[in-house]
């Protein structure tokens, strides 16, 4: 069949060039006449129908990037820096998208508050749909102001169905966050987020969007000024396994793409450095509203070249160690094998520990949780370690008579009983929690294990074979135990890992103390970040130290065949004198 771009020149019903090309489009960009193949593509008239709306939108290089990215991919993550642009294409592709399609499509878009969404993106939607009204006064969509949509319903309908139409959803109300809960269920022919400030949401902001996939046609558009790779951006931008996560992805100051961990997943870079303004002569910069050589120049000049903010708002770069201070890291993980199931060996050669964060949740503290795991030798014949069951959330209540304390031993023992699970297997963070070491002595067994997350290290080496010990590398217990399991993971004796733990332990960041020693941040820290404490991992970790302590070891270096090159002694002593200097000028944690 021969195929021809003068698919203007069909018999076409009307005149009006956005019909014309809104049909192009809901026929996938081809359009057979006559035993003719007529049509240049989705994109190609998707941006010629948005041309024929707004007139006078800029095309550049940003703009051309990001529609046609939009068009082209199921899920999207801009990183850019501040005025790239990114939302107010992001606005025009979600109002073009509802002209073509006004039947059958729901488009959230979110911001952090109402405020929020009135100068970014809901402000972009009223002025884009203004001018597009001016001229054609027949397009879908009249707006209610006070609920932030823009709806095809009915005005005079008895019954109105708001589904239909743009929605604008403040995701943080008098403080709190709420996200998209209200909308987690909503069911369309297609559905679209579009999720601006995306860098300011933790990684719980995208719970909703398992759900909303379930939909037919969906189609995610997160975008912010990159700063942390954990955050709901890092996330939805986070490189494919086949690149090496983060870690595998090279830092370069340019705009570029790269595929997603995500079904039809791309994520966009757009570097002030190349910003359109640039092509232009010193001063002309002709498109309005983008980023312009000067504006970096100052920002340059007044934070500096590594500041966080230069490399956020101005470069629209994840900051160089942006997420390489984290004790785990999800590629970690996945790259050596975490996430992998496992075959035993003799299955009667299996010993099960048990790890407990101790929380009291009924009585306003966090999750108390149970991690059950077991180790044995594999099919390969490496002793490893693997999740036997997935965490469990132990019910703590205020409204019983029974204590706290002996809610959790009674709900342990239970527990442990019907999976033959012997007390001196058991291992729980005693830290604040004598009381439950009453209770488990009292209600099961004293043979149950108080594990002290504060306090000095063992003197044990921090794995097999190596000789440094814990006490030698690390400020305290809990770093030593946070440490073990990055460790574990290196030397790819961990199975059955869930993302969902491996995504809280990715959450704590490590620094270098004024001793020169290791240091997990503060705890309250990393609640601070992921909107709740990483009970999940510490639950982990008291479970693997059980592990130890009941004959797990923790392969070194050789065990997993890796062999190091021997570094010369005078690097060494460089290398030792460099991380004197650097320990001196380090952050300290407390």
């Amino acid at each position: 069949m021969n195929e021809s771009a003068e698919y203007l020149s069909i018999p076409w019903r009307t005149k009006d060039r956005f019909l014309i090309e809104a049909e192009m489009v809901r026929k996938g960009g081809y359009i057979n006449h006559g035993g003719v193949r007529y049509g240049l593509g989705k994109y190609h008239h998707f941006r010629q129908a948005m041309t024929a709306l707004w007139p006078h939108f800029d095309w550049h290089d940003w703009s051309d990037l990001l529609i046609r990215t939009f068009v082209e991919n199921q899920e999207v993550g801009i990183m850019g820096p501040g005025s790239s642009g990114k939302t107010y294409n992001s606005a025009a592709y979600g109002l073009c998208t509802f002209y073509i399609y006004p039947t059958g499509t729901s488009i959230i878009m979110s911001s952090t508050t109402r405020e929020g969404l009135q100068l970014r993106i809901w402000g972009s939607i009223k002025e884009l749909h203004n001018k597009a009204k001016a001229k054609r006064e027949w397009l879908p969509g009249r707006v209610i102001e006070s609920r932030f949509i823009l709806t095809s319903s009915d005005e005079e309908a008895e019954a109105q169905d708001f589904r239909d139409g743009i929605i604008g959803v403040a995701c943080k109300v008098g403080g709190t966050f709420v996200g998209l809960s209200n909308y987690v269920g909503l069911k369309n022919d297609r559905v679209m987020l579009i999720a601006d400030e995306a860098s300011l949401m933790g990684r719980g902001f995208l719970d909703s969007v398992a759900n909303l996939r379930k939909n037919p046609e969906f189609k995610l558009i997160a975008m912010g000024n990159p700063k942390d790779r954990n955050d709901a951006l890092g996330v939805v931008c986070e490189p494919h396994s086949s690149i090496g996560g983060w870690e595998g992805l090279e830092y370069l100051e340019q705009t570029r793409t790269w595929k997603t961990r995500a079904l039809g997943g791309v994520a966009v870079q757009l570097c002030g450095y190349d910003t359109p303004n640039a092509k232009f002569p010193k001063g002309t910069n002709p498109y309005q509203g983008i980023i312009t050589p000067e504006q970096i120049q100052a920002d340059l000049d007044y934070y500096g070249r590594d500041s966080l903010q230069f490399s956020m708002m101005n470069l629209g770069l994840l900051p160089r160690d942006g997420g390489t201070r984290r004790v785990v890291t999800m590629s970690l993980c996945e790259q050596n094998q975490a996430f992998d199931d496992v075959v035993w060996n003799r299955a009667d050669k299996i010993t099960r520990v048990i790890g407990i964060d101790a929380a009291y949740s009924g009585v306003g503290g966090d999750r108390c949780v149970i991690t059950d795991l077991q180790f044995g030798e594999n099919s390969s014949g490496q002793v490893v370690l693997a999740f036997a069951e997935a965490p469990v959330v132990v019910p703590v209540t205020a409204v019983k008579a029974q204590q706290a304390e002996e809610q959790i031993a009674e709900y342990v023992m239970l527990y442990c009983k019907q999976r033959n699970i012997p007390p001196e297997n058991v291992g729980f963070d005693s830290t604040g929690r004598g009381t439950l070491m009453s209770a488990f002595a009292r209600l099961w067994s004293p043979q149950v294990v108080p594990i002290e997350f504060g306090g000095k290290p063992l003197d044990r080496p921090v794995r097999k074979g190596d000789a440094k010990t814990e006490r030698e590398a690390y400020g305290k217990m809990v770093t030593a135990l946070w440490y073990s399991s990055r460790l574990l993971i290196e030397s790819r004796q961990l199975r059955r890992l869930s993302r969902e733990v491996a995504e809280e332990g990715s959450m704590r960041e490590w620094g270098i103390a004024r001793t020169g020693l290791i240091d997990v941040e503060p705890k309250q820290k990393t609640k601070e970040r992921m909107g709740r404490s990483p009970d999940l991992w510490d639950s982990f970790v008291v479970a693997l130290e059980m592990a130890r302590r009941t004959g797990f070891e923790i392969a070194g270096g050789q065990g997993v065949g890796i062999v190091k090159r021997q570094m010369p002694k005078w690097l060494t002593r460089m290398s030792d004198k460099r991380r004197s200097v650097e320990a001196q000028h380090s952050l300290t944690y407390s």
